[in-house]
């Protein structure tokens, strides 16, 4: 599940922001909500968090575009971004190692069919 959420969301950002500068608030607000629960299912409560709250800004956003809202959406979007890209390079790090675990297992189990 976890490679399959970074190989899910690892371009993710930049589909954020071309939402964010088309107004499309929508798809923003299905990204989010979309987002708030896989990274609940894997345990990134903070991630979720985050994802939740932008989740009700983009709804109100949708309904009323309000200079309250539009500035905390502003503020929370970074804070959102960064929390979401440590969680994904934590995640290609941890792929990488699997690479070089299961790698260097597949070179095991051939030097012992060998012998």
């Amino acid at each position: 599940m976890l490679n399959l959420f970074h190989d899910e969301y690892q371009n993710i950002e930049h589909e954020i922001i071309q939402s964010k500068l088309q107004g499309d608030f929508h798809h923003l607000h299905r990204l989010f909500h979309t987002i708030k629960s896989a990274t609940a299912s894997l345990g990134e409560v903070e991630l979720s968090k985050l994802a939740g709250r932008l989740e009700k800004l983009t709804n109100e956003l949708i309904n009323h575009i309000d200079k309250d809202n539009s500035l905390t959406f502003e503020q929370q979007l970074p804070i959102f971004i960064s929390c979401l890209n440590k969680s994904l390079t934590s995640l290609k790090m941890l792929k990488k190692e699997q690479r070089q675990i299961l790698s260097e297992t597949k070179d095991n189990d051939s030097l012992l069919i060998k012998n």
